[in-house]
């Protein structure tokens, strides 16, 4: 069709050349009337108007914004009815029915029923639509028809409405080399019928607004016009000298008392502080996979699409550009809504200063343009307008610096002074500076998804990853299924290396979102091959990570098991060996927010500890109650020796972090709960922390050696003993629940710490001959850990018993039986190879 509007000449008959020129008169009479009201748009770059008189069913609506694409494509895709993607946005504009009637080649017929509900009937729309081009103008007119009325009678009850609407297409003036866009305006009067109130007919507006919105997200090219706008200015800033006499100034020294900021984006650090009435201070740290000019042109283009749609700021404008000196003056209009704040908008005006540190660091300065210095002219409002449009002047310093720290590799610091004013409350003083620090931060999540498919890497990988699942402001209402879904889709979507897989692999899609949905599913293990899979097995495959993640404490143990499991995924982690960062960190969110998840597994080791150490308790105290004083000092002193343990291992493990961090560890001790603890921060994929001596599965397991050692064995020899010695006198029943308890609670902790190891992919990689026991079929692997959990707990109630038998005996058997049984263990283990690895 686009061919035919760019190249083939249309005939029109009178009628038809009758009918576009009452369309052009009306929309020239629409654009020219001063009586609409402008509607609030969901995208800011479409401006939507509307006249209605309240209790009419009149309506005249005036909407126009740019489309990225050439005329004769706009013209197409709007006079195309039938087209899948239209289909689909009509239905969920309450569009019903949708036929269509070729006519010739600029003409057609068109009949749509909607419903509008409110309990109002439905609507018919029956017209005859034309397109016409004239030069760089092109128009499309829809008027009234009866001609489908023999084909498709008016069904019963519905109402046949009366409209009008003229589309205006102008192509926009570009260099070469540019994207080409165009200018798209539709005025539209419709008579739905009846007594239509004024809060419906706003409603049915924003539904029409919806057509040009699907149109304006099918041509949209935002990332093409940023990218080469970005590419002109990082080429002249190549240009710029460093500045020899520049004071630098360590603008970004933290303040005491600061507060880090909980969610922010994978590898962005960001910190905050209130510092008086109004007033608030912050900085955000991260990186970019991208060469330092470009991020410089990045942050330098205030007006970019981007920076827009991150902001979601009501505007963002130049009003004074020195070209060739690197000074600017910008605005920006936010609207900020809360409580403790009056209603309006909040606009901040900076003078941009760009400056050449060294050959390797660029600092964007951004001064606050305030309303009582010699500055004051660049604000275009006066204080009385100000207060009319219901807008008020905000004070921002900022400074961002920019360092290259490798060929495509940036590192970001931004920091901010906001002030906004007497009627500012704390918290929504709190809010603006924490947008404004993750606007900042959203330069990595920016070029981490320009990064191509050649360019890609584990790091970028498990950035994506991280995108698909972070709980940031771009996904509100992450909680619903759809939404993740949706989500999943616009990464892929926007990501370019992602592109390129789905472009090969088209039920990746598919496969990502079944795996980030986290569903309570059994595994089911695909053995297809990579290019064979289809939808249904990659659905199969998604579900299946669930129950691999949830067999495993950690989260690279987790993938790399379903890895094992689904052909079809260690191919694809071959091809793209980036592939395993972007489910590790998928993995991370998706036992994060499970219910199967984090908190079961916190729950699950918080509760067996307790368990444990409450029946200790219990046994040791009824030691005493009986006045069996021995066994009362022997039980104590076994729970004594492992708390002081375990309190001199968090000592050294976190000395360095100071005492406030070393009592904070002390504390889960003393409560018993450091093993959920150490679960909480393993399941949430934690990395060793700079100043801490093990990394945190050792950490974890250590604890776990200690209570088994020091508790747990030395527990189970002690009640033993005891119950043996009294059976002439017998034996309460909570004796024995104790001693299964801690059996139990013995071979649990020692199956887990091989588990874990064994199934660690580090670690079998490192160390092949000695890991890797454990199978990978998930069936398999549970029959293992459970035989583990059985057959550690009898043995250790074995071997104790037969210490107390002998013990009763004499000492010296006892000590005969530990030191052959070591001795067989010892020779095994050397025989076998791996007495280092043990």
């Amino acid at each position: 069709m686009s061919k035919i509007i760019k190249e083939k000449v249309q005939s029109f008959d009178e009628k038809e050349e009758e009918a576009i020129a009452k369309g052009k008169a009306f929309f020239i009479k629409c654009k020219e009337s001063k009586r609409f009201k402008e509607l609030s748009s969901p995208d800011s770059s479409v401006r939507v108007k509307l006249v209605h008189v309240d209790g009419d069913s009149l309506g005249i609506g005036l909407c126009e914004c740019i489309l990225d694409g050439p005329l004769e494509e706009c013209v197409a895709y709007e006079f195309i009815k039938d087209l899948r993607g239209k289909r689909e946005g009509m239905e969920a504009k309450g569009v019903e029915k949708i036929e269509t009637r070729k006519v010739n080649d600029h003409c057609q017929l068109f009949l749509t029923i909607r419903e509008l509900g409110y309990t109002l009937a439905n609507r018919e729309a029956r017209t005859k639509c034309y397109w016409k081009r004239e030069g760089k103008k092109a128009w499309i007119v829809y008027e009234d028809s009866k001609e489908l009325d023999e084909e498709f009678p008016i069904k019963p009850k519905n109402v046949v409405i009366a409209a009008k609407t003229t589309w205006e297409f102008e192509t926009i003036h570009k260099e070469e080399g540019e994207v080409a866009q165009t200018k798209a305006t539709y005025a539209s009067m419709i008579d739905v019928k009846g007594s239509i109130p004024t809060v419906i007919m706003d409603h049915l507006a924003m539904n029409y607004l919806k057509s040009i919105l699907l149109m304006k997200k099918k041509f949209d090219k935002s990332q093409e016009i940023d990218a080469l706008r970005r590419s002109k200015v990082a080429e002249e800033m190549k240009k710029i000298q460093v500045k020899r006499d520049y004071s630098y100034k360590d603008h970004f020294k933290a303040l005491p008392g600061k507060t880090k900021v909980k969610g922010c984006f994978f590898l962005t650090e960001s910190s905050f502080k209130l510092v008086g009435a109004q007033k608030g201070w912050g900085i955000t740290k991260t990186h970019a996979n991208a060469e330092l000019h470009e991020v410089a042109a990045y942050f330098w283009n205030f007006e970019s699409r981007i920076l827009k749609e991150t902001s979601q700021d009501v505007e963002r404008s130049t009003i004074k550009d020195d070209e060739g000196t690197w000074e600017k003056v910008v605005k920006r209009r936010v609207k900020v809504e809360g409580h403790g704040i009056k209603e309006g908008v909040r606009e901040f005006c900076y003078i941009m200063k760009l400056i050449k540190v060294d050959k390797n660091t660029f600092e964007l300065k951004m001064e606050a343009v305030r309303e009582n210095n010699d500055r004051s002219s660049y604000i275009n409002l006066t204080p009385a307008t100000k207060q009319k449009l219901k807008v008020f002047s905000c004070n921002e310093d900022a400074t961002i610096r920019m360092t290259r720290i490798g060929s495509l590799h940036t590192r970001i610091e931004f920091v901010t002074m906001i002030e906004l004013g007497k009627e500012a409350s704390d918290s929504i003083v709190k809010k603006t500076l924490l947008k404004h620090l993750d606007e900042a931060g959203e330069v990595e999540r920016y070029f981490n998804k320009l990064v191509k498919l050649e360019g890609m890497t584990k790091e970028v990988g498990a950035a994506l990853g991280a995108d698909m699942v972070w709980e940031g402001g771009q996904l509100g209402g992450r909680n619903k299924r759809k939404k993740r879904e949706k989500h999943i889709e616009k990464v892929c979507e926007e990501s370019a290396a992602l592109r390129e897989v789905v472009k090969k692999y088209p039920w990746f899609v598919t496969m990502l979102k079944r795996a980030r949905l986290g569903e309570l599913t059994l595994n089911n293990s695909v053995s297809t091959k990579l290019e064979c899979v289809d939808e249904s097995q990659a659905t199969i495959i998604g579900n299946n990570l669930s129950p691999s993640l949830r067999s495993r404490k950690i989260i690279e143990a987790g993938v790399d098991a379903w890895r094992m499991q689904n052909r079809a995924v260690g191919e694809l982690f071959e091809e793209f060996p980036w592939m395993e960062g972007i489910f590790v960190e998928l993995g991370k969110g998706v036992v994060k927010t499970a219910p199967w998840g984090l908190m079961f597994r916190v729950s699950f080791g918080a509760v067996t500890s307790l368990i444990d150490l409450a029946t200790d308790i219990y046994v040791t105290l009824m030691f005493k109650n009986d006045n069996k004083l021995g066994y009362f000092h022997a039980s104590l002193a076994s729970l004594t020796v492992s708390l002081a343990i375990q309190l001199i291992f968090v000592f050294f493990q976190n000395r360095i972090l100071g005492w406030q961090k070393v009592s904070r560890e002390a504390f889960s001790v003393l409560i018993g709960l450091k093993p959920a603890v150490d679960a909480y921060r393993i399941a949430k994929g934690a990395k060793q922390e700079a100043g801490h001596a093990v990394d945190p599965l050792t950490e974890l397991t250590g604890m776990k050696i200690i209570e088994m050692f020091s508790e747990s064995i030395p527990g189970v020899l002690i009640q033993l003993l005891a119950i043996i010695s009294s059976a002439s006198k017998g034996v309460v029943i909570e004796a024995w629940i104790s001693v299964i308890i801690s059996a139990l609670t013995t071979g649990y902790n020692s199956a887990v710490i091989s588990y874990d190891w064994d199934t660690d992919p580090l670690k079998r990689q490192a160390v092949p001959d000695f890991y890797g026991y454990v199978p990978s079929n998930s069936t398999k692997r549970s029959v293992v850990f459970i035989s583990m959990v059985f057959f550690g707990a009898g043995m250790l109630m074995i071997r104790c018993l037969t210490i107390v038998m002998l013990g009763m005996m004499g000492s010296k058997w006892v000590m005969s039986y530990i030191g052959i049984d070591l001795s067989l263990y010892l020779s095994v283990k050397v025989l076998r190879g791996d007495f280092w690895y043990w």
